[in-house]
């Protein structure tokens, strides 16, 4: 399994991702189930919202993704 930092300072909800279970401890996905399915989504080559604000994510490098939103980094 890759490895994945969500670096930003503040985090907010954001939209769960949609065919997700509920079951992390506040009712929604777990983090690690977010940040999975970000990666499924890359690697499918469909939109992928951002975790933390929703907006779409675009590549940053070939390891990499930003936020045009909120400019959150995921590597």
């Amino acid at each position: 399994m890759t490895s994945a930092v969500l670096d930003h300072g503040i985090c907010t909800e954001g939209a769960p991702l949609a065919g997700r279970q509920a079951t992390g401890a506040s009712g929604g996905p777990t983090l690690d189930e977010l940040i999975s399915g970000v990666w499924e989504g890359l690697s499918a080559r469909v939109f992928v919202a951002c975790p933390v604000c929703a907006r779409p994510l675009r590549a940053a490098s070939p390891a990499a993704v930003r936020c045009g939103g909120c400019g959150s980094t995921l590597s």
